[in-house]
């Protein structure tokens, strides 16, 4: 008996129930704990309707047609095992009502999807297209190795020198399916070249398209000593606004419909109610709109048509390879991102007033930023000069550093009645309060965007803070009206869906698990050994000198005299008993005290981590992350550091005080106390996967200008803003 064969894309028959069968498509074959299943599509029948769509029209050509669930309706993507698939199934879908007195097998001409909470139904040419349809592979015969890999690239214009008008296009690319920590590396960034100005970017990528045409086919080539067959398509294509519209084929954001994903006119950018699945750009239909554009009689009525439809004269020279023109040019989130702080931050610069921007550099000065990070420019004098990570680091920052000083005499008294008469709020106070709630609105919008990966429950948040960030933004400024680094906030959840993140946009493992040679496992927080040892000074790591294989390259530097370290950390009998404690927890059951403890203000280690090592570096006053059987994950002030000499090795503790939460909240973000514990730990406790910025709780005047903090107040809040943004 001959076993079937089932192929992405195709229809099938599958066991519902015990008695009950339904139609469905393969999207994906996934492998789940070692299982392969099927990813499926559901196709619904017209009794499933919603009532109210169950037309006589559509009862009478329900004999032989059937409707798709749309992909993002709750439960419309199923995963089932391969032992409840019946048979396979022959489903037509009509692209096309022209060839319909053609088709004598069950058809698919509608979806079923909701829009504002209402179910609709819509003309299946409005979806997108599922892979098998347009960038299909044959079926390879081959006892070789079969690799497979999707290469993504990147483009931008930068300015050769500040403030210039000339500039290079940079051009790289990368391997998409690598795992992303592997992607992090600049060693896996390939530097294609510069496109300089005034130069064809189609002459430049000429070379790289053909050569991707060959890799599309296959080729034989050497892989660490065995001959395999490689085979490449085009990944996702990420290029800021202008260059991502020129890449897909689309006139620039300046034009009538200038949105890369959307067909949009520029005044309803921001609007509330845009029915996506209707308006969205198609790869299908735009081809059919290209080809509208090259059969028109002159070049005056190809402008009028590439006018109407936003498109350029001629498709982008990477139509040429397999991809979905408009889904694989994703909009890049740090570009957008930054592009909207910096407008905000401008507008709100120009809506204070001397005294408030006085007060504002007062209290930016003062602010108890992140050690590692580089010092911001001035954000008044030297705004022009903000790169991208300056505007995103500031963004994490500047709801905390209003929330210390802002009130209504600090505005502009124009400036502030505009934004009242905008928003309807009558009160000048509560006006203040929601200019800082537009902060932090933009600040959570920021840090959801840029999470590594996402859950259901994260798309969800991901969907609220996009769309209140689109309302509120659009009605209080009007410079954000029909933005379009505002408006991409309706299409950034289909890229966050499609590619997993929005972070270097990668593969969703779930659609390229069974086919993908470089498959990227799930990311494991690997526990620190018990203990490891130390030195004061750069050591040869031929030695070994640490049990610890993670670990490495263990030095403390800027010791502090004894007397001082003892103020803070009194080396008495309760100090020797605790740490001898601390001696048994890491497995030695004695320890002697003849030497002194050396203090020092800071420690610099490396960990190696999933093949990657990484260097840290923490400094007394820091908030650190603990782990620990009994209590789990813990956040704590790190008071002391401290090197103890034992059997001629010296080992690293900390000494922490650890932050107990409340119940009370500032600024969406939750509020800490800190603990007098003054605990002993060893290094090893420390998880250096977290990372943790707390701002310290300054209640009206009990703080100077926020820089001399008031430490009777225990109070700390923890930035739920404070990301690693590049």
């Amino acid at each position: 008996m001959e076993v079937p064969t089932y192929n992405c894309g195709e229809f099938i028959v599958y066991k519902e129930s015990i008695t009950r069968n339904n139609f469905g498509r393969i999207l994906a074959i996934v492998d789940t704990d070692g299982k392969l299943k099927v990813l499926v599509q559901r196709i619904i029948q017209f009794a499933e309707l919603p009532t109210n769509l169950q037309s006589r029209n559509r009862r009478e050509r329900s004999y032989n047609e059937v409707w798709l669930l749309d992909r993002e309706m709750e439960n419309a993507i199923i995963i089932i095992e391969l032992q409840k698939i019946v048979r396979l199934a022959t489903i037509v879908i009509l692209y096309n009502e022209d060839n319909i007195n053609n088709i004598t097998s069950i058809f698919i001409r509608e979806i079923l999807y909701k829009h504002q909470g209402h179910w609709k139904l819509r003309n299946v040419a409005y979806s997108y297209r599922h892979p098998s349809e347009f960038a299909a592979l044959d079926e390879l015969v081959t006892n070789l190795p079969i690799y497979k890999l999707y290469i993504d690239l990147y483009y931008d214009d930068f300015g050769t020198f500040r403030n210039v008008y000339h500039s290079l296009g940079g051009v790289y690319v990368q391997i998409g399916n690598l795992p992303f920590d592997k992607r992090k590396q600049l060693k896996n960034h390939f530097v294609i070249g510069f496109v300089p100005f005034g130069g064809s970017f189609n002459e430049f990528i000429r070379p790289f398209v053909d050569e991707m045409k060959q890799l599309e086919k296959g080729i034989i080539m050497d892989v660490q000593g065995n001959r395999s067959f490689i085979i490449a398509s085009l990944g996702d294509v990420t290029a800021d606004l202008p260059q991502g519209n020129d890449l897909a084929g689309v006139k620039r954001h300046s034009a009538i419909k200038g949105c890369r994903t959307c067909n949009v006119t520029k005044d309803f950018w921001t609007s509330e109610g845009l029915d996506l699945s209707l308006v969205s750009r198609y790869h299908h239909i735009t081809n059919n709109q290209f080809e509208e554009i090259s059969l028109a009689s002159n070049i005056t009525r190809s402008n009028e048509i590439a006018t109407m439809y936003g498109l350029r004269l001629q498709p982008s020279i990477l139509d040429e390879l397999k991809r979905e023109r408009h889904l694989q040019s994703p909009q890049d989130v740090y570009h957008l991102t930054s592009g909207k702080v910096l407008k905000f931050l401008k507008i709100t610069i120009e809506a204070l007033s001397l005294e408030g921007k006085s007060e504002f550099i007062k209290f930016w000065k003062s602010f108890e930023y992140p050690r590692t990070w580089q010092k911001l420019p001035n954000p008044i004098s030297h705004i022009d000069s903000f790169m991208m990570s300056d505007c995103l680091h500031l963004a994490m920052m500047i709801p905390f550093i209003l929330n210390r000083f802002l009130k209504p005499t600090h505005f502009k008294k124009l400036e502030l009645a505009l934004f009242q008469r905008r928003t309807g709020v009558s009160r000048s106070d509560l006006a203040v309060n929601l200019w800082v709630k537009c902060w932090v609105l933009m600040a959570r919008t920021m840090t959801i965007a840029f999470k590594h990966s996402f859950t259901e429950e994260d798309y969800i948040q991901l969907h609220e803070c996009l769309d209140s960030e689109r309302k509120l933004f659009s009605q209080a400024f009007e410079d954000f009206e029909n933005l379009p680094n505002l408006h991409v906030n309706y299409h950034l959840l289909l890229h966050a869906r499609n590619y997993a993140t929005l972070l270097n946009t990668g593969i969703d493992k779930r659609f390229s698990s069974t086919n993908n040679a470089l498959t990227n496992l799930p990311y494991h927080l690997k526990r620190l050994m018990n203990d490891w040892f130390i030195v004061e000074k750069p050591f040869d790591p031929e030695e070994d000198i640490s049990n610890d294989e993670y670990i490495s390259n263990i030095v403390l530097k800027k010791r502090i005299p004894k007397k001082y370290a003892e103020k803070i950390v009194p080396n008495d009998s309760g100090f020797r008993r605790e740490l001898a404690s601390v001696y048994q927890e890491m497995g030695y059951e004695a320890a002697f005290f003849e030497s002194s403890c050396r203090y020092y203000e800071l420690i610099c280690f490396s960990v190696e981590d999933n093949g990657i090592n990484t260097q840290y570096r923490l400094h007394v006053g820091d908030v650190v992350t603990t782990i620990s059987e009994e209590e789990g994950e813990t956040f704590a002030l790190l008071r002391s550091i401290f090197s103890h000499k034992r059997n001629n090795q010296r080992f690293a503790f900390i000494v922490i005080d650890k932050f107990e939460i409340t119940n009370q909240k500032k600024l969406e973000c939750p509020v800490y106390r800190l603990r007098d514990t003054q605990r002993i730990r060893p290094i090893s406790e420390l998880d250096t996967n977290s990372t943790a910025h707390f701002i310290h709780y300054c209640n009206d005047d009990e703080c100077i200008s926020g820089s001399c903090h008031d430490f009777g107040n225990d109070l700390y809040i923890k930035n739920m803003y404070f990301f690693k943004a590049i």
